[in-house]
């Protein structure tokens, strides 16, 4: 950080170990303060249908928690149906060609929006929402506002995992981790270092690929540009994951973002650090 001559502080997001970012896309890895507030999320006798065989969940149990009524944060932000990857023409959702050991078929009927449940209707969303903000504010994301489009929860079995996939271009997502995994080597069969990690992969120009790894642990959580790559390694239960994607809004290129003293430029690409 450093001071700027109107004297408020400046993010160095160059020096920042907790911010990754090749060819536009970008993570931010923090720890979420009131993550067990959501642990209610997976009680087992609420949970609902067990969406992992549409899904790229393997050896776990995936079940949506959107809620009817979905609030925002900032002005109105359209909420959109393209981000419910249950076809395989949606970019970034492998089809069934491609992952053949599952059981999907392009003819399953979307469960969008699904259920509303009174338990999940009780998350207090503004929380999230402010905290989610006050990480893109402090690494001067040029995002204005954000909705919850779709919510879910992953309970992983012992050596379940999640191939590898993206959400896509319409949207911000972020993981949730409620617990940490076991690190055992030297077994054939035991937890390794690597288990249950998440894993991300960013394309530089090149064609090179930038390769994140996130070791999960209470709380911790990555908000990610909804193109990341990313997947899980196999695992040893309990291994829970809260997901969010949020539907967002850029700010104009003729409004300045808070924090920052340019505006943003169409044309010249943000000055983020190649890692």
């Amino acid at each position: 950080m450093h001071k700027r001559e109107d004297g408020r502080t400046q993010v160095d997001i160059s020096q920042d170990p907790n911010f990754h970012s090749a060819n536009n896309q970008w993570i931010i890895d923090n720890k979420c303060p009131f993550y067990e507030k959501f642990l209610p999320l997976f009680d087992h006798e609420n949970r609902g249908i067990d969406e992992s065989e549409i899904k790229t969940t393997f050896n776990g149990y995936q079940y949506d928690i959107t809620p009817a009524i979905l609030p925002e944060f900032g002005g109105s932000v359209v909420r959109s149906d393209k981000m419910n990857p249950d076809s395989p023409e949606v970019a970034g959702f492998p089809s069934s060609e491609t992952m053949k050991e599952t059981t999907f078929e392009p003819s399953v009927a979307s469960k969008f929006p699904p259920i509303d449940k009174e338990k999940f209707n009780g998350i207090d969303w503004q929380e999230l929402y402010e905290w989610v903000m006050s990480r893109i504010r402090h690494y001067q994301l040029p995002i204005k506002n954000i909705k919850v489009s779709k919510t879910w929860c992953v309970d992983y079995y012992d050596y379940g995992y999640q191939a590898i996939h993206h959400h896509g271009p319409l949207c911000i997502s972020m993981v949730m981790f409620m617990d940490d995994q076991q690190q055992v080597s030297g077994s054939e069969n035991g937890m390794t270092a690597q288990n249950g990690m998440l894993y991300t992969l960013m394309p530089h120009p090149d064609g090179t690929m930038l390769y994140n790894q996130f070791g999960p642990y209470p709380g911790r959580t990555i908000i990610m540009d909804g193109r990341v790559w990313h997947g899980v390694y196999p695992c040893k239960a309990p291994r829970r994951s809260f997901v969010v994607d949020f539907d967002f809004e850029y700010y104009k290129p003729n409004e300045v973002i808070p924090g920052m003293q340019m505006q943003l430029n169409p044309d010249v690409s943000p000055n983020w650090p190649r890692k």
